[in-house]
């Protein structure tokens, strides 16, 4: 009777604790040169004994696999070939392969019965075998930085004043510079939580995620705030698609007010229009606009007696391969 009223329990507070993980960097930044990569059907090209590429290429981080103590050295360089693909690398420069020994602790998964007053500790040793190398980025292919908005002219429209300013965003869309603390004040309040986008790809720095345990390229929910002390709870519904629920706290009253996000999509699952609720009132509408596929911008209104009244507008501006360091060669 015991294990049917303590396990179901010990389950449901583990999950609890541990199912939002927070962000990492490493998502993101690289070791060596922080250029962002998309995947290319092309195969991955492998050189060995200090060879180089011999047309213009990046160093952009530092690939490693492992395998077991007798796998070969062929199946050590297809799986790293195989890993850095997935990365988004177009070559692999080999390292070297290293012999290394992991060291499990026993004493929790074999039960021996204790004849003697001494304690013993076992430990099982596995060998095993790891790859290095440093993935290359041919700079031929680095074809996709237009797609990346790398400022964001913002006009806010607050008590019928105009706040006027610009966003500066990396590579991986993370602010780096706003040059005015009001606009930057409403970006972390009222942009960054609904940015669905950036959040799915649990890509947001001070937010913690849950993975979806059956589509794991999109969150379950995110949080901002330490545990028991959130700011912002998000979760997405779990039957309904591009429906997300929000929870946020007023810092002044300490009242929790809770919203309904809808996101519209196109047939390229690009975000067009989001809509945010409380209960059945429209609090604001932000609509997405393209040009070949691109995002050129937004507009976020509310809508006061049949007329739109404008929150913000953007029109962004985006990198190019001007914005990339000198490559080798």
């Amino acid at each position: 009777m015991s294990k049917k009223i303590y396990l179901p329990f010990l389950t449901i507070l583990f999950f609890s604790c541990s199912d939002y993980l927070p962000y990492s960097s490493a998502r993101q930044t690289k070791s060596i040169t922080d250029i962002p990569l998309k995947q290319s059907s092309e195969n991955v090209d492998c050189f060995l004994n200090n060879q180089t590429p011999h047309k213009p290429f990046y160093k952009i981080n530092i690939v490693e696999v492992t395998g077991t103590a007798n796998a070969s050295y062929d199946e050590l360089i297809i799986s790293l070939k195989n890993k850095a693909k997935q990365e988004g690398l177009d070559a692999v420069m080999i390292l070297d392969k290293q012999q290394e020994i992991a060291y499990e602790n026993l004493n929790q998964k074999i039960y021996l019965e204790d004849t003697t007053t001494a304690k013993y500790y076992r430990q099982l040793a596995t060998a095993y075998q790891k790859l290095s190398a440093v993935g290359i980025k041919y700079a031929a292919n680095i074809n996709y930085l237009d797609t990346i908005v790398k400022t964001a002219a913002i006009e806010l429209v607050c008590n019928n004043h105009k706040i006027n300013g610009t966003i500066q965003f990396d590579f991986y869309g993370n602010p780096i510079a706003i040059d005015d603390n009001q606009l930057e004040k409403f970006y972390r309040d009222s942009i960054e939580p609904f940015d669905i986008a950036r959040h799915n790809n649990s890509a947001v720095k001070d937010w913690q995620y849950k993975m979806n345990p059956l589509l794991t390229d999109e969150v379950d929910g995110f949080k901002k705030g330490a545990e028991g002390y959130e700011t912002i709870i998000v979760k997405a519904d779990e039957a309904v698609a591009n429906k997300f629920y929000y929870k946020i706290s007023d810092p002044v009253s300490n009242k929790v007010k809770k919203y309904t996000l809808v996101i519209e999509r196109d047939a390229a699952k690009k975000i067009t229009k989001k809509t945010l609720l409380q209960k059945s009132n429209i609090i604001w509408i932000e609509e997405i606009h393209y040009d070949k596929n691109i995002a050129t911008g937004s507009k976020r209104y509310r809508v006061n007696n049949n007329k739109e009244e404008i929150i913000f507008t953007t029109i962004n501006q985006f990198y190019s391969v001007n914005d990339l360091p000198k490559p080798l060669e």
